[in-house]
Protein backbone atom coordinates (compact mmCIF):
# COMPACT_ATOMS: atom_id res chain seq x y z
CA UNK A 1 0.00 0.00 0.00
CA UNK A 2 1.22 3.36 -0.87
CA UNK A 3 2.63 5.41 1.90
CA UNK A 4 1.56 9.56 1.94
CA UNK A 5 4.07 11.77 0.22
CA UNK A 6 4.72 15.37 0.44
CA UNK A 7 2.86 17.82 -1.92
CA UNK A 8 5.88 20.17 -3.58
CA UNK A 9 3.69 22.26 -5.47
CA UNK A 10 2.24 25.73 -4.48
CA UNK A 11 -1.60 25.38 -3.10
CA UNK A 12 -2.72 27.59 -5.64
CA UNK A 13 -1.21 25.38 -8.34
CA UNK A 14 -2.97 22.62 -6.81
CA UNK A 15 -6.21 23.75 -6.36
CA UNK A 16 -6.43 25.38 -9.71
CA UNK A 17 -5.56 21.55 -11.40
CA UNK A 18 -8.35 20.70 -9.38
CA UNK A 19 -10.84 22.98 -10.81
CA UNK A 20 -9.99 22.51 -14.50
CA UNK A 21 -10.16 18.83 -13.58
CA UNK A 22 -14.14 19.33 -11.99
CA UNK A 23 -15.03 21.31 -15.53
CA UNK A 24 -13.68 19.03 -17.90
CA UNK A 25 -15.46 16.22 -15.30
CA UNK A 26 -18.53 17.76 -15.86
CA UNK A 27 -18.34 19.01 -19.12
CA UNK A 28 -17.11 16.18 -21.12
CA UNK A 29 -19.34 13.53 -22.69
CA UNK A 30 -17.10 10.83 -24.36
CA UNK A 31 -16.55 7.61 -22.35
CA UNK A 32 -13.03 7.47 -23.50
CA UNK A 33 -11.64 10.76 -22.91
CA UNK A 34 -14.06 10.86 -19.50
CA UNK A 35 -12.46 7.21 -19.19
CA UNK A 36 -8.81 9.08 -19.19
CA UNK A 37 -9.86 11.74 -16.99
CA UNK A 38 -11.03 9.76 -14.63
CA UNK A 39 -7.95 7.04 -14.64
CA UNK A 40 -5.17 10.36 -14.38
CA UNK A 41 -7.06 11.55 -10.99
CA UNK A 42 -7.11 7.63 -9.49
CA UNK A 43 -3.24 7.90 -10.46
CA UNK A 44 -3.03 10.90 -8.87
CA UNK A 45 -4.67 9.74 -5.45
CA UNK A 46 -2.72 6.58 -5.67
CA UNK A 47 0.57 8.04 -5.73
CA UNK A 48 -0.15 10.67 -3.13
CA UNK A 49 -1.42 7.70 -0.62
CA UNK A 50 -4.92 8.96 -0.86
CA UNK A 51 -6.41 5.76 -1.39
CA UNK A 52 -6.20 4.57 2.21
CA UNK A 53 -7.60 5.44 6.07
CA UNK A 54 -10.11 8.24 5.84
CA UNK A 55 -9.84 9.19 2.05
CA UNK A 56 -10.58 5.46 1.18
CA UNK A 57 -13.49 5.59 2.81
CA UNK A 58 -14.91 8.44 1.36
CA UNK A 59 -13.98 7.18 -1.90
CA UNK A 60 -16.56 4.11 -1.15
CA UNK A 61 -19.12 6.45 0.27
CA UNK A 62 -19.00 8.42 -2.74
CA UNK A 63 -19.37 5.44 -4.95
CA UNK A 64 -21.86 3.64 -3.13
CA UNK A 65 -23.95 6.89 -3.42
CA UNK A 66 -23.17 7.19 -7.39
CA UNK A 67 -25.33 4.11 -7.66
CA UNK A 68 -28.60 5.82 -7.70
CA UNK A 69 -27.73 8.35 -9.63
CA UNK A 70 -26.55 5.92 -12.31
CA UNK A 71 -30.20 3.69 -12.11
CA UNK A 72 -32.00 6.84 -12.63
CA UNK A 73 -30.81 6.90 -16.43
CA UNK A 74 -30.25 3.52 -16.77
CA UNK A 75 -34.12 2.43 -16.26
CA UNK A 76 -35.38 5.77 -17.75
CA UNK A 77 -33.47 6.61 -20.51
CA UNK A 78 -35.37 6.02 -24.35
CA UNK A 79 -33.42 5.02 -26.61
CA UNK A 80 -31.91 2.20 -28.73
CA UNK A 81 -33.18 -1.26 -26.99
CA UNK A 82 -30.34 -3.38 -25.46
CA UNK A 83 -31.84 -5.83 -23.44
CA UNK A 84 -34.98 -6.06 -20.85
CA UNK A 85 -35.70 -6.78 -17.86
CA UNK A 86 -37.86 -9.10 -16.09
CA UNK A 87 -40.09 -6.73 -14.82
CA UNK A 88 -40.49 -5.31 -18.65
CA UNK A 89 -38.52 -2.39 -17.97
CA UNK A 90 -36.18 -1.97 -21.41
CA UNK A 91 -32.29 -0.90 -20.74
CA UNK A 92 -31.13 1.44 -23.90
CA UNK A 93 -27.71 1.61 -24.86
CA UNK A 94 -28.35 5.30 -24.56
CA UNK A 95 -28.96 4.99 -20.94
CA UNK A 96 -26.49 2.41 -20.16
CA UNK A 97 -23.77 4.97 -21.82
CA UNK A 98 -25.33 8.00 -19.62
CA UNK A 99 -25.01 5.45 -16.50
CA UNK A 100 -21.72 4.65 -16.93
CA UNK A 101 -20.91 8.20 -17.71
CA UNK A 102 -22.67 9.26 -14.31
CA UNK A 103 -20.60 6.58 -12.43
CA UNK A 104 -17.40 7.81 -14.27
CA UNK A 105 -17.88 11.28 -12.51
CA UNK A 106 -18.70 10.52 -9.30
CA UNK A 107 -15.42 8.40 -9.53
CA UNK A 108 -13.63 11.06 -10.94
CA UNK A 109 -14.63 13.85 -8.13
CA UNK A 110 -14.42 10.98 -5.25
CA UNK A 111 -10.41 10.52 -6.27
CA UNK A 112 -9.70 14.14 -6.86
CA UNK A 113 -11.41 15.35 -3.10
CA UNK A 114 -9.29 12.30 -1.77
CA UNK A 115 -6.28 13.64 -3.50
CA UNK A 116 -6.61 17.17 -2.12
CA UNK A 117 -7.55 15.82 0.99
CA UNK A 118 -4.43 13.96 1.26
CA UNK A 119 -1.68 16.26 -0.01
CA UNK A 120 -3.14 20.03 0.67
CA UNK A 121 -4.11 20.99 4.11
CA UNK A 122 -7.30 22.46 5.14
CA UNK A 123 -5.56 25.89 5.93
CA UNK A 124 -3.01 25.95 2.75
CA UNK A 125 -6.63 25.55 0.72
CA UNK A 126 -8.29 27.77 2.35
CA UNK A 127 -5.23 30.70 1.98
CA UNK A 128 -5.57 29.20 -1.92
CA UNK A 129 -9.08 29.52 -2.19
CA UNK A 130 -8.67 32.98 -0.38
CA UNK A 131 -6.08 34.27 -3.22
CA UNK A 132 -8.11 33.00 -6.09
CA UNK A 133 -11.01 35.38 -4.68
CA UNK A 134 -9.41 38.47 -3.79
CA UNK A 135 -10.28 40.35 -6.82
CA UNK A 136 -13.74 40.21 -5.52
CA UNK A 137 -12.80 41.79 -2.26
CA UNK A 138 -12.65 44.89 -4.27
CA UNK A 139 -16.74 45.00 -4.68
CA UNK A 140 -16.92 43.31 -0.97
CA UNK A 141 -17.09 40.13 -0.68
CA UNK A 142 -15.01 38.79 2.13
CA UNK A 143 -13.16 36.34 0.43
CA UNK A 144 -10.88 35.55 2.90
CA UNK A 145 -13.56 35.11 6.02
CA UNK A 146 -15.68 32.66 3.59
CA UNK A 147 -12.25 31.08 2.80
CA UNK A 148 -11.14 30.16 6.35
CA UNK A 149 -14.82 29.31 7.56
CA UNK A 150 -14.40 26.76 4.88
CA UNK A 151 -11.07 25.09 5.61
CA UNK A 152 -12.05 24.82 9.12
CA UNK A 153 -15.11 23.16 8.45
CA UNK A 154 -12.96 20.78 6.36
CA UNK A 155 -10.76 20.09 9.20
CA UNK A 156 -13.86 19.32 11.02
CA UNK A 157 -15.66 17.23 9.16
CA UNK A 158 -14.04 13.90 10.34
CA UNK A 159 -14.00 14.91 14.03
CA UNK A 160 -17.90 15.61 13.64
CA UNK A 161 -18.34 11.93 12.11
CA UNK A 162 -16.29 10.19 14.48
CA UNK A 163 -18.17 12.13 17.41
CA UNK A 164 -21.82 10.75 16.14
CA UNK A 165 -20.59 7.36 15.66
CA UNK A 166 -18.91 7.75 19.78
CA UNK A 167 -22.47 9.55 20.93
CA UNK A 168 -24.98 6.37 18.50
CA UNK A 169 -22.44 3.99 20.55
CA UNK A 170 -23.40 5.64 23.52
CA UNK A 171 -26.98 6.08 23.86
CA UNK A 172 -27.48 2.67 21.60
CA UNK A 173 -30.99 1.38 21.21
CA UNK A 174 -32.54 4.88 22.42
CA UNK A 175 -35.10 6.82 20.21
CA UNK A 176 -33.76 7.84 16.88
CA UNK A 177 -35.26 11.40 17.48
CA UNK A 178 -32.55 11.41 20.72
CA UNK A 179 -29.55 10.19 18.62
CA UNK A 180 -30.02 12.72 16.35
CA UNK A 181 -30.83 15.40 18.78
CA UNK A 182 -27.52 14.82 20.73
CA UNK A 183 -25.33 14.62 17.24
CA UNK A 184 -27.14 17.64 15.90
CA UNK A 185 -26.32 19.92 19.26
CA UNK A 186 -22.80 18.78 19.61
CA UNK A 187 -22.23 19.57 15.73
CA UNK A 188 -23.77 22.76 16.80
CA UNK A 189 -21.84 23.55 19.82
CA UNK A 190 -18.24 22.46 17.47
CA UNK A 191 -18.77 24.07 14.36
CA UNK A 192 -20.15 27.49 16.43
CA UNK A 193 -16.86 27.52 18.22
CA UNK A 194 -14.85 27.75 15.48
CA UNK A 195 -16.69 29.94 13.32
CA UNK A 196 -17.02 32.28 16.01
CA UNK A 197 -12.97 32.04 16.51
CA UNK A 198 -12.31 33.20 13.33
CA UNK A 199 -14.95 36.36 13.90
CA UNK A 200 -13.54 37.61 17.23
CA UNK A 201 -11.38 40.23 17.59
CA UNK A 202 -7.60 40.02 15.37
CA UNK A 203 -5.52 38.57 18.63
CA UNK A 204 -8.03 35.59 19.05
CA UNK A 205 -8.46 34.63 15.01
CA UNK A 206 -7.53 31.60 13.52
CA UNK A 207 -5.29 33.04 10.58
CA UNK A 208 -4.87 31.32 7.09
CA UNK A 209 -0.87 30.56 6.85
CA UNK A 210 0.71 32.21 4.28
CA UNK A 211 1.72 31.09 0.64
CA UNK A 212 4.59 30.25 -0.28
CA UNK A 213 6.34 31.43 -3.46
CA UNK A 214 5.33 29.88 -6.96
CA UNK A 215 8.36 27.90 -8.24
CA UNK A 216 9.21 27.09 -12.31
CA UNK A 217 7.69 23.82 -11.45
CA UNK A 218 4.36 25.62 -10.39
CA UNK A 219 4.19 27.20 -13.69
CA UNK A 220 5.03 24.24 -15.78
CA UNK A 221 2.52 21.80 -14.10
CA UNK A 222 -0.21 24.63 -15.11
CA UNK A 223 1.08 24.91 -18.23
CA UNK A 224 1.42 21.18 -19.01
CA UNK A 225 -1.99 20.21 -17.57
CA UNK A 226 -3.46 23.80 -19.36
CA UNK A 227 -1.99 22.54 -22.69
CA UNK A 228 -3.42 19.24 -22.19
CA UNK A 229 -6.89 19.98 -21.33
CA UNK A 230 -6.82 22.44 -24.70
CA UNK A 231 -5.68 20.14 -26.83
CA UNK A 232 -8.49 17.20 -26.07
CA UNK A 233 -10.70 19.64 -26.49
CA UNK A 234 -9.64 20.72 -29.91
CA UNK A 235 -8.83 17.00 -31.03
CA UNK A 236 -11.79 15.94 -29.34
CA UNK A 237 -14.27 18.66 -29.74
CA UNK A 238 -16.78 16.01 -31.80
CA UNK A 239 -16.46 13.04 -29.20
CA UNK A 240 -16.84 15.42 -25.89
CA UNK A 241 -19.67 17.98 -26.82
CA UNK A 242 -21.92 16.13 -29.12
Amino acid sequence: MSSRTDFSLDPRTVLLLALMSAVHLGTWRDPVFLSGLVGALFLGALSAGALQGREMKMVRGALFLGVPLALVPLLGMPGRMWIELPAGIPITHEGLTQAGAALLRVAGFAFMAAWLSAVLPARALGGALAWWLSPLVRIGVPAERFALILSLTVEEVPVAAGRVTEIRKTIGAGPARRRMDAAVDHLAELFRDRIGRSSGPPAARLDLPPLPGTTPRDLLAAASVLVLFAVADGLGRPFLHP
